[in-house]
């Protein structure tokens, strides 16, 4: 969820989605009952670090004690 991963609230992502889609910097899709920006760029191509986000899932441990 970008929301918790980012730290920033949902309303202001929801604006600046909307701020780079009308700059023609991606696309809306449809999600789980609203709208999600995808960029259509390469953040690499203009020199921007791209960091892996870490799973916030972790894994379960089947082993029996």
């Amino acid at each position: 969820d970008v929301e918790d991963e980012s730290g920033i609230s949902y309303s202001t992502i929801t604006k600046l989605w909307k701020e780079w889609f009308g700059f023609g910097l991606g696309r809306m899709i449809s999600a789980q009952g609203g709208e999600r920006f995808v960029r259509t760029l390469d953040l690499k191509e203009f020199g921007f670090e791209v960091p892996k986000l870490q799973s916030s899932v972790q894994p379960e441990d089947n082993q029996s004690t």
